[in-house]
This record gives C-alpha cells, sequence and structure tokens, in this order.
C-alpha cells in the first residue's frame, strides 16, 4: 500500500486525532489532515533520496512523529497580565515550567504507547497470519495383522453364544411351530377319502349292472331308472268375459240404409244437366 492512498492518510489522521483528544490537547482538524496530506505527498516524491525508502511503516512513523510536534506547536500560550508579577513570581513560573515539562514527558510516552499499539494494529492487518498449510501425506502404514486365528476363533465364539441365548428365549412350542412354518411347502396334499358304500339314492342314477347285456351292449332303458314321483299340478284357465248384454245391445240398433248407386248416379246427371242450361241462357244473353 502506498502512503497517498487515502486509506492511509485517513488512518494517520484518526490516529493523530485520538493522540490529541487523549491528552486533551486543542486540534484543528482542517489544518491537521492539511498537514498529513502535505507530509505523506513530500515523503512519497523524495522517496527514493531517504534511507528507509518504501517502508510504510517507517514513513508512517516519521509523520506521527512530526504530527504531534505540529500539534504541540500549534496550543495556544497564556499572556501575562502584569510584567510586575512575571518578576516577582520567577521561581513560581520556574516551577511550572518544570512540571509543565515532566508532564510532557509523560504524555510523549503516553504517545509512544499509543503509536507502538497502532503500529502492531496495522501490521496484523496487513501481514495476517497465514493458515498452518495441510499435510496430505498418508503417515500412517499398514502393518500385518497379528493372531489373525486367535481373532477368527473368538469371533465365532462369541457368533455361538449369541445364538444359544436367543434360542433359549424361546419355548419348544415355539420352535414346533417355526419349524412347521418353516417346511408348509413340503407338506403333502390331503387326499379325499370317497365312501364306495352309500345310502344315499341319486334321481337319474345309471345302473350298470342291469345296463350291461350279456353281449356287451347297453339296454338305455334298463340302464336309466327315472324316478317319477307323483306331483300336483294346477291348472289355471282363463276365460275371456265379454261384457253383460253387449252383442244384443247392437243387435237392437237401427242400421240407417244406405243409398244405392244408381240414384247417385242419376242425381249427379240431373245436376249437370241444369248447368249446362244456365251456362247456354247465359250465353245468349249476352250475345243479345
Amino acid at each position: 500500500m502506498s502512503v497517498v492512498k487515502d486509506s492511509n492518510k485517513q488512518m494517520l489522521f484518526d490516529l493523530l486525532k485520538s493522540i490529541g483528544n487523549d491528552n486533551q490537547l486543542v486540534i484543528n482538524e482542517n489544518e491537521l489532515y492539511n498537514f498529513v496530506n502535505e507530509k505523506c505527498g513530500y515523503f512519497h516524491t523524495n522517496r527514493y533520496e531517504f534511507g528507509f525508502g518504501t517502508d510504510l511503516n517507517i514513513v508512517n512513523k516519521k509523520i506521527i512523529d512530526e504530527g504531534y510536534n505540529f500539534i504541540m506547536s500549534n496550543q495556544p500560550r497564556k499572556n501575562t497580565q502584569q510584567n510586575t508579577q512575571q518578576n516577582t513570581q520567577q521561581n513560581t513560573q520556574q516551577n511550572t515550567h518544570e512540571s509543565v515539562r515532566e508532564s510532557t514527558l509523560t504524555k510523549r510516552e503516553m504517545f509512544d504507547k499509543g503509536l507502538e499499539r497502532q503500529e502492531n494494529q496495522f501490521n496484523k492487518m496487513i501481514n495476517p497470519k497465514k493458515p498452518k498449510e495441510i499435510d496430505f501425506s498418508d503417515a500412517g502404514e499398514d502393518s500385518p495383522i497379528q493372531n489373525l486365528d486367535q481373532i477368527i476363533n473368538q469371533t465365532l465364539s462369541d457368533r455361538q453364544k449369541e445364538l444359544e441365548n436367543i434360542t433359549q428365549k424361546y419355548s419348544s412350542n415355539d420352535k414346533k411351530n417355526a419349524e412347521k412354518w418353516l417346511n408348509m411347502g413340503n407338506d403333502e396334499i390331503p387326499k379325499i377319502k370317497i365312501e364306495k358304500n352309500s345310502n344315499l339314492k341319486l334321481d337319474n342314477a345309471i345302473n350298470v349292472d342291469n345296463a350291461i347285456n350279456v353281449d356287451n351292449t347297453i339296454n338305455v332303458d334298463n340302464a336309466i331308472n327315472v324316478d317319477n314321483k307323483k306331483r300336483v299340478r294346477f291348472e289355471v284357465k282363463e276365460e275371456e268375459e265379454n261384457p253383460i248384454g253387449l252383442n244384443n245391445l247392437f243387435s237392437k240398433l237401427k242400421q240407417k240404409s244406405l243409398p244405392k248407386n244408381d240414384n247417385i248416379i242419376n242425381r249427379l246427371d240431373t245436376i249437370i244437366l241444369n248447368q249446362e242450361k244456365i251456362l247456354e241462357m247465359l250465353y245468349n244473353k249476352a250475345i243479345n
């Protein structure tokens, strides 16, 4: 980082301002900022002429020293009101100057401590601690297993003990049920028992003895014995009922005689003849 950067200038200005405030010194902020800006430009321009070169820590320390002297030089002075009092109180003033000198030295020590603290913080900020490097190398080496037979035997004995503990928790009935369940697929299919001698009679049963003749022919009439049981049947006859006296009623009605075709034709001829006469009369009348 360069000394003329704004961040560096602001850090120097804040540091000098805090030192002055801690020591209850009067500070003109504009004059102090202009002083810091001027000194930063001066050291940057003449950086190759100085023995410390471009070392930022040394340059900042020089600027802070000069800035502190600048602040102290701008402190207000108290003028005596009467010259007579100055002559009579010389001893007192000398003691006062000595006490001020001692206080100045004390403030100087405080300034140095503050400067050292700020420098440490600044160095930590510029040069942070690097994290430890990660070692990816495999430090461990595979060693051959010792007492392999003993480990295997111990593992087998432990498993045997676990099986014994498990089997002791269950009763013999549970064991039988488990074996039965496991062997369920191996059970034989139960056979159906058929009774040959039965007293039950079936309808339409075939009598084999009567059906087969001596010549090995089958007699159908003798083979099938149909048990014809008597049954009760109800026959319902529906009679069509005509309304009472309906035919007699229509027979009593007088039928209207229909006119004959000859009479109708004669009447039509008469009508046509009359129309022809009327037309003839109208025609003659129109001519006359």
